[in-house]
Parts: C-alpha cells; structure tokens; sequence
C-alpha cells in the first residue's frame, strides 16, 4: 500500500480496527492502531524476494490478533504455495510472527 493509499483508505477503519502497515512504502500513518513494519525490507533483505512480504503480513497477522494457530496458517500456506518455494515461505512467515512480537512490546 502506497503512502496515498493508506490516507485515502485509512479513515474507513473502525477506531478498533488493527492496521498492518508496511513502512516501506508508508512513511505516516498516524493511526492508533496501526503496525508500521518492514514487510518489504525484509522480504528483500532476509528471504532475497520481494514477493514473500504478503506472506510477512499474514504472519504479523496472525501474531498480533491470535484468528488463527500458527500450524493451521502454516499447513493453509504450505497447501497453496508453488513447489520449491516452501523454505522462502515458511521463513517469511517467522518473519511476520517475529516482527509482530518485538512490534507488541
């Protein structure tokens, strides 16, 4: 999400709502709420692809709000994910649940 996305969009959001955002690409969020991560930097840096930083999201996500275990969102992604690319993926993950700990303290 661009920082122009986030300010048009982000007034939508219930004052409960929790935002994950990657600051890579938003700079300001100023809502309460909100997760300002490296999703993007870390995919590139620690996994070496930019296309995993979604699956960095849905781990962050899962940290942070408990919707899901963190073996059913494995087995869920693991299920869908091209052959070949389980280790990137799975590391990606650790990455979100990791950035979403450190990001709750």
């Amino acid at each position: 999400m661009t920082q122009e996305a986030w300010e048009s969009y982000s007034k939508d959001l219930n004052s409960d709502a929790i935002a994950i955002i990657d600051s890579f690409y938003v700079k300001e969020c100023g809502f309460k709420n909100a997760y300002c991560l490296p999703l993007t930097q870390k995919a590139r840096e620690e996994v070496g692809i930019e296309m995993v930083a979604n699956v960095i999201a849905l781990g962050a996500i899962a940290e942070l709000t408990g919707v899901v275990t963190k073996e059913s969102l494995e087995k869920s992604l693991l299920s869908r994910i091209p052959k070949g690319t389980e280790e990137k993926n799975k590391k990606a993950l650790e990455i979100g649940y990791r950035l979403a700990r450190e990001a709750k303290k």
